[in-house]
């Protein structure tokens, strides 16, 4: 009976060594995994810039702005046009000026349309306008 005591000691301490030794492999691993975040943290966030601004697709592309809509001292609302013909196209977007800038820059937020959805977009903002009571 002393016998299979010392034995189920032996295997207690053996099973606890061997949850010791996996313990400190998972540590190092954590610590891997770790020190591995720690070095490309930094890339990503500056590749993922919260303020990145929007990147047109053909750079040669001419947009003739045809209104400026304050809506803070470092930002406002542009409207503008891209008279390219077939595609001719309606840019409303926002524009402000980074931190550290002193340029506007053209943000995400916005919309692009097709001179044919113009007419919709100005129906409902018209409707706003008159739900909002500032309508004539």
């Amino acid at each position: 009976m002393a016998q299979r005591a010392e034995l189920a000691a032996l295997a207690l301490a053996e099973g606890s060594k061997r949850a010791a030794d996996r313990d400190s492999a998972l540590k190092q691993f954590d610590d891997l995994v770790a020190m591995i975040d720690r070095m490309l943290v930094p890339k990503v966030r500056a590749a993922r810039s919260k303020h990145r601004p929007a990147q047109r697709r053909d750079p040669i592309v001419k947009m003739f702005e045809v209104a400026r809509v304050p809506k803070t001292e470092r930002a406002e609302v542009r409207v503008a046009i891209d008279a390219r013909k077939p595609q001719r196209k309606v840019d409303v977007r926002l524009w402000f000026v980074p931190k550290g800038e002193v340029a506007m820059v053209p943000s995400r937020k916005g919309v692009t349309l097709d001179a044919a959805e113009l007419g919709a977009l100005i129906e409902a903002l018209r409707l706003a306008e008159q739900h909002l009571g500032g309508g004539s």
